[in-house]
């Protein structure tokens, strides 16, 4: 399968879809259900039940946009999942600013400064054989796509937090909006904000666990990850 004339893979395609962010303009370049162009979520995560039963599933966002002619191609709907997915995308794409007038823009999720690197394409295919918590797993659970999307880029550091915007110029401000009190980051929206803390102490009562028990059921689950890739 060649790409642009690239040879290249399904997982050659997918590895570049999670790898970048698409500011779209025109529309005529992105892929209206693989490139991530929704706030750094591509419409295949967020409505994975249309995207399976979608037609034309290679069509762009300029295409898509028109008219919107998406709409015909997730018809019809057939179950309460569709709805609900078939809602929130109309919202986001509602939501959603693209000026016609500019170039679709894509960024690097894996640099700071957004662009690509042959460092940074190589570093992220092999990140599961040489960190030590091998993430590679995540692939393989049995979550919703978006899900196993999510705690990728999280376990990366590269989902869109305060401190990341800050990075891309987007924001000026990066106190966690949750707390006020500490600058967001992945680590800290996750794992050590006030409000986060608090849920997962909400998660764990449901459980009937001590928090020191939800702990070490944690670390078991994720050396189990490490043992099954």
């Amino acid at each position: 399968m060649d790409w642009n004339g690239i040879p290249c893979d399904m997982i050659d395609r997918d590895l570049f879809y999670v790898s970048t962010v698409v500011t779209v303009g025109k529309g005529d370049m992105a892929s209206f259900w693989f490139s991530a162009w929704l706030n750094g979520e591509s419409p295949r995560n967020i409505a994975p039940s249309l995207f399976k039963t979608a037609i034309r599933k290679k069509i762009s966002v300029q295409d898509a946009l028109n008219n919107n002619r998406w709409v015909k191609l997730v018809l019809p709907i057939q179950s309460v999942q569709e709805i609900k997915e078939y809602v929130e995308l109309w919202e986001r794409l509602a939501n959603t600013y693209r000026n016609p007038q500019n170039e679709d823009e894509i960024t690097r999720r894996w640099t700071i400064n957004g662009e690509y690197t042959a460092k940074s394409a190589y570093r992220i295919q092999f990140v599961g054989d040489y960190n030590k918590l091998r993430i590679s797993a995540i692939w393989k659970a049995k979550a919703e796509p978006k899900c196993r999307f999510f705690a990728w880029t999280l376990l990366h550091g590269k989902i869109l937090t305060t401190d990341n915007l800050q990075k891309k110029g987007w924001l000026s401000d990066s106190v966690c909006k949750l707390c006020n009190i500490e600058h967001e980051s992945p680590r800290h929206l996750c794992k050590d904000c006030p409000y986060t803390k608090r849920v997962w102490e909400i998660i764990s009562g449901w459980w009937n666990l001590t928090p020191s028990r939800f702990s070490r059921i944690c670390v078991q689950v994720l050396a189990k990850m490490e043992k099954q890739i």
